[in-house]
């Protein structure tokens, strides 16, 4: 597993000699991209070639998941059914969802292995809130998400504050939320609110719940390339060191990654109490595992810096 102080990648020795050599020139973390360039730390994608898509990491699995989806289809009848394209779209609204918050912590070079803990607590409190509290759904969403990016932040001091590998952290957070959640109540909660399970319903044949991470994840798309944040994890993964002696305040990065990744868990797990009609104590369990690799077999590297949120979105 990877520690949360990476190794530089190649080419970082030319940029600590450069940062040597420029160093009172800079003024702030507001110079960084423009000693710091995206190709000095190979985290720019390379410009569109005829033929050059079938060397992109994503490629691989694009490629697979096709063959896969047409080999399948040609097998069974079934397979291209209004059911079951409905039931794939919703398992994988969960799991995109998911692996967008997980795309965050392994590019900066750490680890989350309490994901699918805090989708079975998402899944687990919006039954409780709506059935037990009786929470409208905007306070129940506002509920979920407050708790799932209060338990992330809380990993994310640890790690940064505490100097503990993220592997450990979240590891033990696992456990503690998983335990809670089995202390708190150790029963299925069935949902009866309709206005709430009516967000798995289709609209032309495609489940409401799988539009968010569409939306969400053409977001991210677009900030990749554009918001310093995404510059900055990347850079993190790539050598914190150096970006951290440049001026960039790392340890602020690194939690807000943790908070934006409680958010998205959270909404994985409403969306996943949607899909079920209710919360389940083992919600989520085992998800970590799938969602890790899916980044993975995605093209992003568990050292940091590497990979794309389209190729994760694809895995």
């Amino acid at each position: 597993m990877p520690a949360d102080a990476s190794p530089p990648l190649a080419g970082g020795e030319d940029i600590i000699s450069e940062y040597l050599q420029n160093e009172k020139k800079l003024t702030g973390p507001s110079q960084v991209k423009k000693m710091v360039s995206q190709k000095s730390f190979k985290i720019h994608s390379e410009k569109f070639k005829p033929g050059s898509i079938l060397h992109r990491p994503e490629s691989k699995p694009l490629i697979a998941f096709l063959c896969l989806f047409l080999i399948s289809s040609i097998i069974s009848p079934y397979f291209l059914t209004s059911a079951n394209m409905a039931a794939i779209m919703g398992s994988a609204a969960v799991n995109t969802t998911a692996v967008l918050g997980m795309v965050l912590i392994i590019l900066m070079g750490s680890i989350d292995l309490s994901v699918g803990a805090q989708i079975g607590m998402g899944c687990m409190l919006t039954a409780i809130c709506l059935r037990i509290y009786k929470f409208s759904i905007p306070m129940t969403i506002f509920t979920v998400i407050w708790v799932g990016s209060a338990l992330s932040i809380i990993n994310g001091l640890l790690i940064v504050k505490g100097k503990l590998p993220s592997f450990i952290v979240t590891l033990a957070s696992m456990s503690a939320v998983r335990g809670a959640i089995y202390l708190y109540n150790p029963f299925n909660v069935p949902i009866f609110d309709k206005a709430f399970l009516t967000f798995s319903e289709p609209i032309m044949r495609i489940p409401k719940i799988f539009l968010l991470p569409l939306i969400l994840g053409a977001v991210f798309i677009f900030m990749e390339k554009r918001s310093s944040l995404f510059f900055y994890i990347r850079a993190t993964g790539s050598d914190e060191k150096v970006v951290r002696n440049l001026g960039v305040n790392v340890d602020k990065t690194k939690i807000l990654a943790f908070f934006i990744a409680g958010i998205l868990y959270a909404l994985a797990g409403m969306i996943l109490a949607s899909r079920l009609g209710a919360g389940y104590p083992n919600a989520g369990f085992g998800a970590e595992l799938t969602i890790i690799a899916a980044a993975v077999v995605g093209g992003i590297s568990l050292r940091g810096g590497r990979g794309t949120v389209f190729g994760a979105i694809v895995g």
